[in-house]
């Protein structure tokens, strides 16, 4: 996920001021006008591609991006997202494919409620998605802000996808969909009670506790399953369960992340053999469900499946 960058009071007030700009001229007839964005006609096309995506548009009010400049990605309403870099690809036949397996691992997993109620107005496909570091540059299976997803490596290696490279693809567009677009738009919030159970524990040297609670009295065997989380961490990234003089549990934000990780990799028969043994997990695992099923009227087990 994407660190956010608080941009600067003089960058706030050229965003203001162009939002203001455009908003001005916004007419409601006219769907083309946007925020970076204000050259693209919703007319449908004998060409196959952009026949899809007029009826994608006009069935679910979501409009399929391949052509955009830097401020459909890089401008956000309060965030300068400006290590990001997408690159188009220009071959409408691969363009199509990427279309297609977007409907194999995210469109397909949806009925047409959902879609209508939750989906980007804005789903981008790029050639490339580039997130430029201190350090190195990391290419992105996908990416998210408050008004899109995207899906990055759509290219000629497209056709080449292994089934393991398919669902890796699967789960960093839910991924992207759920923990980025959804959290950051408030359509998706994770209820109390799922924090609640692990509340004092969160980052925390595990080792340290275990010598003053009942839960393993050997810090060398520490399981953190038995607080209720899925890992420990001995540095950043690094889910090992032995060695090390720390072992630290994972933050509130981590933690959510490391649940859905799971129910997008796993099915629900496999994802009762790894949480058996902790009613901690089970509790946990049961209330996200629970809560999205109450709150959005979908199952996020279907995601993977049973």
């Amino acid at each position: 996920m994407h660190k956010i960058i608080p941009m600067k009071k003089n960058i706030l007030i050229v965003a203001s001021f162009l939002l203001l700009a455009f908003t001005s001229c916004y007419n409601e007839d006219d769907v083309n006008v946007e925020l970076g964005k204000n050259d693209v006609a919703f007319q449908d096309s004998n060409d196959s591609l952009d026949h899809y995506i007029y009826n994608f548009y006009k069935d679910y009010g979501t409009y399929i991006y391949y052509k955009y400049d830097t401020l459909d990605y890089r401008w956000d309403f309060n965030t300068l997202r400006s290590t990001i870099t997408m690159t188009e690809q220009e071959d409408k036949d691969i363009l199509m494919k990427g279309v297609k397996l977007l409907e194999q691992v995210f469109f397909n997993l949806y009925d047409d409620q959902f879609k209508k109620s939750y989906f980007p107005y804005k789903i981008l496909l790029a050639k490339r998605i580039d997130d430029k570091g201190y350090w190195s540059t990391s290419v992105l299976k996908s990416d998210y802000s408050t008004s899109f997803i995207a899906l990055g490596n759509v290219d000629e290696n497209i056709d080449d996808l292994s089934d393991a490279d398919i669902q890796d693809v699967k789960n960093s567009i839910n991924f992207s969909f759920w923990l980025g677009y959804m959290i950051i738009n408030g359509k998706l919030q994770i209820p109390d009670e799922f924090y609640n159970i692990s509340h004092d524990y969160y980052k925390q040297n595990l080792r340290m506790l275990v010598s003053t609670s009942d839960i393993d009295p050997d810090p060398a065997l520490v399981d953190p399953h038995k607080f209720g989380f899925l890992y420990g961490y001995l540095g950043v990234n690094r889910k090992v369960y032995t060695s090390g003089k720390y072992y630290w549990s994972p933050n509130e934000e981590t933690d959510v992340e490391d649940f859905f990780e799971l129910i997008f990799n796993n099915t629900k028969s496999e994802i009762d053999e790894i949480i058996k043994d902790s009613p901690k997990l089970q509790d946990k695992y049961n209330i996200l469900i629970s809560y999205v099923k109450e709150k959005l009227n979908f199952d996020l087990q279907s995601i993977a499946g049973y």
